[in-house]
């Protein structure tokens, strides 16, 4: 094998680090990556929280030998001390520029998601899916303190009464939470997902709100064709989840931005604010 080469990975954000491609925000896990001669890749993953090594050795140990697409093999796990994976890695790359505009990809896209939310799974959480988003959306306002504006509280207030009007699912179902172009790669073996350190079982919905907001504004074409590949429209009463969703993952990025003056994601979270209907 080549010398390994050490990088950083950005993450998405989780509760307390916002999503998107977009603004660079600091590092949160090394990689070293080894290639070898037949052009495989030997992944080493260092993660600094140890939320996100426990998420990605759980989904790649339950959920990935189950799928009907390419994902990271889990080759050795050094252990909660290191927080530390080795994986076999995904030869490909990630869409970016005409390849990215295929609606092809975006059927297989959303095809994989299918898969994914359709795997067998146990959901352990006894806090309903309902009262989990309002806690969520408490502890955002409680954190900004003055940071959000009375408009924007008040708006906040609404979606509150949404969620307490809308029909949530009773159980949760395995998701990816970090369900971007950026971490799909086409390769040999099709289309395949990577990075899966945010992922853990939550609302279906969860898993399109960074498109709904991001690529799918922009390009609707797409969006089309990865439902067509997911095989059902969300529906009305769906749509209204992904208002929630969205609002709650905006302002969590505006919260972020503003307590770390963070000017370009501070732009991120009101631009992905006014893509959404008001309550």
């Amino acid at each position: 094998m080549s010398a390994a080469a050490t990088i950083s990975e950005n993450s998405m954000a989780t509760e307390d680090r916002p999503a998107g491609r977009g603004p660079e925000i600091e590092a949160t896990n090394d990689l070293e990556i080894e290639v070898a001669a037949d052009g495989s890749l030997l992944v080493t993953k260092r993660f600094r929280e140890a939320r996100h090594y426990r998420q990605e050795r759980a989904a790649l140990l339950d959920w990935a030998p189950r799928l009907p697409f390419a994902a990271p093999r889990l080759v050795e796990d050094r252990g909660e001390d290191e927080r530390c994976l080795v994986l076999r890695g995904l030869v490909g790359v990630v869409p970016e520029g005409e390849r990215l505009d295929d609606p092809r990809l975006h059927r297989s896209a959303g095809a994989a998601l299918a898969a994914l939310h359709a795997l067998p799974h146990v959901d352990r959480d006894r806090m309903a899916p309902g009262e989990a988003l309002s806690r969520r959306l408490e502890s955002l306002l409680a954190e900004a303190d003055d940071r959000f504006d009375d408009a924007l509280r008040r708006q906040a207030a609404r979606c509150l009464e949404r969620i307490a009007e809308l029909a949530w699912p009773a159980s949760r179902v395995p998701c990816h939470r970090d369900y971007e172009p950026r971490n799909w790669i086409v390769g040999p073996r099709g289309f395949g997902v990577i990075d899966w350190e945010q992922a853990r079982p939550d609302l279906a919905e969860v898993d399109l709100v960074k498109l709904r907001l991001g690529l799918w504004w922009e390009r609707p074409a797409l969006a089309r064709a990865f439902l067509d590949g997911y095989g059902a429209d969300p529906g009305a009463e769906a749509e209204g989840r992904l208002d929630v969703l969205g609002f709650i993952h905006a302002l969590g990025t505006l919260g972020w931005a503003r307590r770390r003056r963070n000017a370009d994601f501070e732009a991120l979270g009101r631009r992905q604010l006014e893509r959404l209907p008001r309550f």
